[in-house]
């Protein structure tokens, strides 16, 4: 696959990163993320981190994620990103629904997958892969449990 992103490296979306090693060999991602990524980032105007990109099954148990998660690959081909904002002191509540708010609106010509984490925001093209779209706020995000 050619890497086109202006703001993402490839390794920042591979299961193999310095601050999670993994032997499985795993890096590819879904075209469509990362031109959305890259489109989320600029319209941030803010670095963003990837905490999570393409998982191999053992990755993705150690994470946490679901036995069916888009962020595994199939075939060789994640289809999901966990995106977080880079500076800490700004990753509050209030920004982290900014960035639900940016993928939304980055991604609303799609059917899309999104959480929102108190860390950061899930999201994947499962519209591409034949899925409805799906929503969700996790227990632990300040406003999960007010309607």
């Amino acid at each position: 696959m050619t890497w086109t992103a202006k703001y993402w490296q490839p390794h920042e979306f591979t299961c193999d990163r310095p601050e999670s090693p993994c032997d499985c060999g795993l890096t590819e991602v879904h075209p469509e993320l990362i031109k959305r990524a890259d489109q989320i980032r600029e319209q941030m105007g803010v670095p963003l981190l990837c905490n999570s990109g393409v998982r191999c099954p053992e990755k993705n148990k150690k994470a946490g994620g679901m036995p069916r998660s888009l962020h595994l690959s199939a075939p060789e081909l994640g289809a999901a990103l966990d995106l977080t904002i880079a500076r800490r002191s700004i990753r509050t509540p209030l920004n982290v629904a900014r960035l639900a708010l940016t993928v939304e609106s980055v991604c609303r010509d799609m059917d899309i997958g999104m959480g929102l984490y108190r860390w950061g925001v899930h999201f994947d093209v499962r519209g591409l892969l034949g899925m409805p779209p799906a929503r969700w706020v996790a227990p632990g995000f300040p406003w999960s449990d007010q309607e």
